[in-house]
């Protein structure tokens, strides 16, 4: 059997640009196991406003390396070879975000070819597990802005991306200490679907504004599972509610703003929403610029009112 650097050159470059799109299995259900808080970041988002909502990180050594290193580290020849591939390849990300009865999430990263500061295109797999938030849990879990606690884990793991990128844990300095790598998103992601078998989906009388009764306590949805589009519609009408950048929005979305092109939501893989990020606040117009994502420039008179 020919050993895999005596390979024609041709068949050896499929081989290593297959390797590096290889998808890690998803999680099967979601599990605390080998996972925990992570605190070597200060999110916007405090822990107290989470509202008993919680984000179960990958701990370091369970966390997968990028596809790109044990080519890099191979040889020689093997290592220019990924080096060219690499330098012809789009950098593509998928996230798998397990979601438990609508308040606890496990992110798992599924692809990472390599470590970029330039992302094209991050793919957020939302897959929901558990049932329906139950009308006690969710009377804890709303605060101020109408948000509830989820929509600020959510922010929290693109926030920790935006940072450090699919990495694990940082440890042994100070938190103070870790550098921000200000990662920017072409295009981001986020595609809901049900992963859940023991519950049903709630019967066809109730629809979306009966789920948003449920999230603020004062629901009859107990004991189903959540329809993926309404997560999706709900969490689109939290992020619009930050994109407007008034007094609350401004502390949430301007990361967004600032790092992410376009954003879209979906629900079974059907786009929900595609958030007009390029009216921009006159803060993010240069770097948005810079990173060529779309900008709408303000007319003339408003930047001289």
């Amino acid at each position: 059997m020919a050993s895999f650097i005596n390979l024609p050159t041709e068949l050896r470059l499929i081989i290593i640009r297959h390797t590096l799109h290889h998808r890690r299995e998803s999680p099967p259900t979601p599990s605390t196991s080998n996972r925990d808080h992570i605190e070597d970041f200060k999110p916007v988002a405090e822990s107290w406003q989470l509202g008993g909502c919680g984000v179960y990180y990958e701990e370091s050594h369970k966390h997968c390396p990028t596809n790109c290193l044990p080519l890099l580290l191979t040889n020689r020849q093997i290592s220019a070879e990924t080096k060219s591939v690499l330098s012809r390849m789009e950098t593509d990300y998928v996230l798998d975000i397990s979601v438990l009865n609508d308040i606890y999430l496990f992110p798992t990263w599924i692809t990472v070819p390599r470590l970029s500061h330039r992302v094209n295109h991050l793919r957020a797999e939302v897959r929901l597990f558990g049932h329906i938030i139950t009308d006690k849990a969710a009377r804890t879990q709303m605060g101020d802005g109408g948000r509830n606690g989820i929509h600020f884990a959510f922010h929290q793991i693109l926030q920790r991306f935006l940072m450090y990128g699919p990495v694990g844990e940082k440890k042994g300095r100070d938190n103070d200490g870790y550098e921000n790598k200000n990662i920017s998103v072409r295009v981001l992601e986020l595609d809901f679907t049900s992963a859940e078998e023991a519950f049903p989906f709630p019967p066809e009388k109730f629809d979306w504004r009966d789920y948003n009764r449920q999230l603020i306590g004062h629901g009859k949805l107990e004991g189903y599972k959540p329809r993926p589009e309404w997560m999706a519609r709900w969490i689109c009408k939290w992020i619009r509610r930050i994109l407007a950048m008034d007094s609350y929005g401004m502390i949430y979305g301007s990361m967004i703003y600032e790092n992410v092109g376009t954003l879209r939501v979906l629900a079974d893989g059907i786009l929900i929403e595609e958030l007009d990020l390029s009216h921009c606040p006159k803060g993010a117009l240069a770097r948005r610029e810079e990173l060529g994502f779309p900008v709408m420039r303000p007319k003339l008179e408003d930047q001289e009112s």
